[in-house]
């Protein structure tokens, strides 16, 4: 199954259908916006990105687009495994436990994974909580919700700045912390990160994995005496 979600720079806040970019007159460059796109499927999305011109915009000359490469993807490929009773476990309950992973660099931290889901049956058993490794990540934080929960509120903090791609769960309670909602793996807001050099495209990338996420980033230059048939004066991100 393929689908897919969009972002804005701060990698948290979700575009659905389409998101404006504001009025541009002639002559005048965008600050360039970055984006993201998330493979929610469940199996590896095509690699190319392209600008499509909409109406009587001249999408071609005016829109462009550059690729991030100082974002962190949020890790995907999260997995769990549950061992027999009786190997330690100290959890409160037995049920449907949740966990996300986020990543992190020098700059910070990405917003949280897609979730994965563990069913712990006796209080003694363990979870073995694992996920992909992210270029460029120094280590990993993980938070766990327990199963009457829907969201990750502090305290979920199970796991600070490991150094691995797993770890293993007794059920010990959380300490004080919950996922960001921006990602500043690549800078802090407003811009989330320093844009690089835009142009028509496509951008060619590595298919992406169910869960991962690419960044890039779009802005418009509008050519001195384009006129109001060609410049509509207005542009969207148009995402439907």
């Amino acid at each position: 199954m393929r689908a897919i979600s969009f972002y804005m720079a701060d990698g948290g806040t979700q575009i659905v259908g389409a998101d404006s970019l504001g009025d541009i007159v002639a002559g005048d460059t965008d600050t360039p916006v970055k984006c993201s796109v998330r493979n929610d499927g469940t199996e590896a999305f095509p690699s190319t990105l392209s600008i499509g011109t909409v109406g009587t915009n001249d999408g071609a000359s005016q829109m462009r687009i550059g690729a991030d490469s100082g974002t962190l993807s949020p890790p995907w490929g999260l997995g769990a495994s549950v061992s027999s009773p009786g190997a330690g476990g100290v959890w409160g309950a037995t049920g449907e436990y949740g966990v996300v992973v986020t990543a992190v660099n020098a700059t910070g931290e990405t917003t949280q994974s897609l979730e994965v889901v563990a069913s712990v049956s006796d209080v003694t058993q363990k979870v073995t909580w694992s996920w992909t490794s992210v270029p460029g990540a120094s280590s990993y934080n993980v938070y766990r919700r327990d199963p009457s929960a829907t969201t990750y509120t502090s305290p979920s903090l199970i796991a600070l700045h490991t150094a691995g791609t797993s770890v293993v769960d007794d059920g010990t309670a959380p300490a004080v912390g919950f996922p960001p909602a921006a990602n500043t793996t690549g800078g802090l807001s407003p811009t989330y990160g320093t844009p690089p050099p835009l142009s028509v495209g496509p951008l060619a990338f590595t298919a992406l994995q169910p869960g991962q996420t690419y960044y890039f980033w779009v802005g418009r230059v509008v050519p001195t005496g384009t006129d109001a048939t060609l410049n509509t004066r207005f542009g969207a991100l148009d995402f439907s």
